[in-house]
């Protein structure tokens, strides 16, 4: 991420003047005096072996470093098969403020010994005898940045020198002055970043050899970066030595010039890959490059961990490519995270006590007072350096309070005011929210595609891809919803969420009973965080328990029905796929149990007389026909007075909750304008009762349509369980009528039986009477 650039009035005044002393110091030292190519210090101008640091290294262009946000190391190493000598630079960066950054480093060249060596090599024979000696050069860097005024930043390179020189050192110091302006930052267009640096531009002689002075360079780079930093194209063109004297070269030859030109393609979250190709004159190729990049912020708390190699190879047969190795580890705050916090020691203590108190208001569900404390902090502080979140939250108030429109413009006005923002990608989110919650499907699909082009955070990006999900099984397209879905991992907390809901699409679209309740167990299976996750579990319960019970496996359906407990919400459910199941495999008792907590558990009319139904006959089974009467009386007394909902009332309904919605919309962006301040408080505690009350109409429309639409496997419609109850209760009037018939029929058998006893007991002691 780069640092944004602040447009400071102080700073300003200084920067035309910066401005012209620049040009100065590149104009009179273009006109001084140069030497040869190979000079002392060249390997500092060249920088083919690590190019895949270029734009971000002090000794590329000092000024660069105002790009590097993060303290950190790198390093670079360079080998060759059969080099003569070895490269290597390391760098330490600390940024200082918002505006200016620091660097040291050391830049070497380690040569090979040289066996036999002898000074007057150019003019005498080799010796055949001699110690073996080498040529090291080092370059200790001390890097200076700052960010000038606006778009234009400037750098500055100190460099102390030496030069082993066979065993004969010497020592020297130069200076780098380099510049960069931002052309163009812009979400889809890209960074544009020019570049213009001369090196060596004031150089002192190595130890006196005035033969023997550091070479300059001049050059010149551009710099574009698009797709959120996943496309990088650099190109660059140097003259080195420029204006030196002919004569000092072996073969008359002139300054150098090349041309470079690299691209860099993040292919993977982690992978990048660099290509390259060197170019003498804007005339032949002379090199190329490609390299690769392994970066893991995600084990650094976002902060570039990175290695990388890169090839480097030449089209002269003659010389032999190279090898580079690269490491950098960022370490500590980001320098704008270091800057709020500074500013917030000193800033007056009246904006973070808003921002805090607004904070504490939202986290404890309090949308309405934290929205205007929010309001109040952007309308009496508006440069206060949070207010890119405090709008975020500001959206957030007013979607939590469902006033969808107002929230949505939130949202646009931190992407349009703040759009380099970390919130930006929840803002985003938050609008493909709303969409879906309008039932907009075109605008999440559009939203979603915002999102997934966007350099946003997995889990945000994950959230989308839940919604999208759910939006394409709104829409019936089942396979394409569980191809969605199945992409949340098991880490991310819509992960329960969405595999009952890819369940669900693979019901619908018919797949295979294993592959279904596969998605199921994997949505019971996770480890709940809260309230929502226990539901969306008990849910699934329900729905496995439907698909046993389709499936006839009546032991394994109770059992999940048996699950949901009864502080569920879907416990109702529960209980009556519970008695059915029982119906259906003879476990009358609990039918019994199931429709009586059924019918105790539920106002809902259907569903109480279905309990009340359900245990009647369980107990005509049981022949415990009082019992069953009772509950059948029950069952009919429940709906006798109910006729459901007809279409007239449904209208009705829908046209009250459409002007409803339309007045919560205008108190909405009154609340919204600019007319209501948070310390008119009479008016604000007025619109306060009238929000409440109109969302108090909302939810129980809400809450009314959701029952409407609330479809279970074994609810049935108000007429057909009428039907029911009048058959059932009339089966069992007749059952009880001709119980009781036979019942009477040996109760007279039986009476004259007892007459016919009586007579002959009679009949008996007549006859002992009339014996003498």
């Amino acid at each position: 991420m780069h640092i944004k650039f602040f447009n400071v009035n102080a700073k300003n005044m200084r920067c035309k003047s910066i401005l012209i002393l620049f040009m100065i110091l590149i104009s009179s030292f273009a006109l001084s005096k140069g030497y040869a190519d190979g000079l002392p210090g060249e390997y500092l101008l060249t920088d083919k072996w690590r190019n895949l640091f270029m734009m971000s290294s002090g000794l590329t262009n000092p000024a660069l470093l105002i790009e590097r946000n993060y303290p950190s190391l790198s390093a670079v190493v360079s080998l060759a098969p059969d080099a003569v000598s070895r490269l290597w630079n390391s760098e330490l960066v600390m940024p200082i403020g918002l505006y200016r950054t620091l660097g040291v480093g050391v830049t070497a060249e380690n040569g090979q010994p040289v066996q036999n060596y002898s000074p007057d090599f150019l003019y005498a024979p080799v010796s055949t005898v001699g110690d073996a000696v080498k040529n090291d050069n080092y370059a200790v860097v001390l890097s200076y940045a700052s960010n000038a005024a606006g778009r234009f930043s400037y750098g500055i390179n100190a460099k102390i020198l030496y030069q082993s020189n066979f065993d004969d050192p010497k020592y020297g110091a130069a200076v780098d002055i380099g510049g960069t302006y931002r052309l163009i930052n812009h979400p889809f267009l890209g960074y544009h970043l020019v570049g213009l640096q001369l090196q060596n531009a004031i150089a002192t002689d190595v130890s006196g050899e005035r033969t023997m002075s550091y070479p300059r360079g001049l050059s010149l780079l551009y710099s574009l970066s698009l797709v959120n930093n996943k496309v990088k194209i650099h190109g660059r063109a140097d003259l080195l030595d420029i204006l030196s004297d002919k004569k000092v070269f072996m073969d008359n030859e002139i300054m150098e010039k090349t041309q470079a030109v690299l691209a860099d393609i993040s292919v993977l979250p982690m992978v990048t890959v660099s290509g390259g190709v060197y170019v003498n004159d804007f005339d032949t190729i002379n090199a190329w490059m490609l390299g690769f990049t392994i970066n893991t912020p995600q084990l650094n708390n976002g902060r570039d961990m990175l290695f990388s190699y890169q090839l480097t190879n030449y089209t002269a047969e003659n010389i032999r490519g190279s090898h580079s190795l690269y490491l950098r580890f960022e370490f500590g705050k980001h320098r704008e995270e270091k800057y709020a916090r500074k500013f917030a020691e000193k800033a007056d203590l009246r904006e973070n006590e808003l921002y805090n108190k607004a904070m504490k208001l939202f986290f404890k569900g309090n949308y309405w007072d934290a929205y205007f404390v929010f309001k109040q902090l952007r309308v009496t502080y508006p440069n206060f350096y949070k207010n890119d979140n405090a709008t975020y939250y500001s959206g957030l108030c007013m979607e939590n309070l469902d006033f969808r429109e107002e929230a949505v413009s939130l949202f646009d006005s931190v992407k349009l005011q703040y759009s380099s923002s970390s919130v930006i990608p929840g803002a985003n989110l938050a609008i493909m929210r709303i969409n879906y919650r309008n039932a907009d499907y075109t605008a999440v699909a559009d939203q979603f595609q915002v999102i997934e082009r966007s350099s946003a955070p997995d889990s945000i990006r994950m959230h989308g891809y839940y919604l999208m999900g759910q939006t394409l099984l709104h829409q019936k397209e089942n396979q394409k919803a569980v191809q969605y879905l199945n992409v949340i991992p098991e880490t991310h907390p819509d992960y329960c969420f969405a595999q009952f809901s890819a369940a669900v699409a693979r019901y619908r679209n018919g797949d295979e009973f294993a592959v279904v309740m596969n998605q199921i167990e994997n949505c019971v299976g996770t480890v709940s965080s809260g309230k929502e996750q226990d539901e969306i579990k008990n849910k699934a319960y329900v729905f496995a328990g439907m698909i046993y019970y389709e499936e006839n496996v009546l032991s394994k359906a109770a059992a999940a029905f048996k699950l949901v407990p009864s502080s569920s919400a879907y416990y109702q459910d529960a209980q009556l796929g519970f008695a059915w199941a029982a119906v259906k495999s003879r476990q009358w008792s609990d039918c019994i149990s199931a429709g009586a907590a059924l019918a105790g558990a539920t106002d809902r009319i259907v569903l109480k007389a279905e309990g009340f139904l359900l245990q009647s006959y369980a107990y005509m089974i049981q022949k415990k026909y009082n019992d069953a009467l009772a509950a059948l009386e029950k069952a009919e007394k429940t709906v006798t007075n109910y006729d459901g909902l007809s279409d007239d009332t449904l209208f009705s309904k829908k046209f009250m909750y459409d002007n409803v919605r339309m007045a919560y919309k205008n108190l909405g962006e009154q609340i919204k304008s600019d007319q209501v301040m948070p310390d008119n408080t009479v008016l604000l505690e007025s619109m306060r009762q009238e929000q409440l009350e109109l969302k108090r109409q909302i939810d129980s429309y809400i809450a009314f349509n959701d029952e409407c639409l609330r479809l279970s496997l074994f609810n049935r419609t108000l007429e057909t369980l009428k039907e029911d109850i009048e058959f059932t209760l009339s089966k069992l009037k007749k059952i009880m009528f001709v119980n009781n018939k036979s019942i009477q029929n040996t109760i007279d058998k039986d009476r004259e039986l007892d007459e016919k006893i009586d007579q002959l007991k009679n009949q008996v002691d007549e006859l002992k009477k009339s014996k003498p």
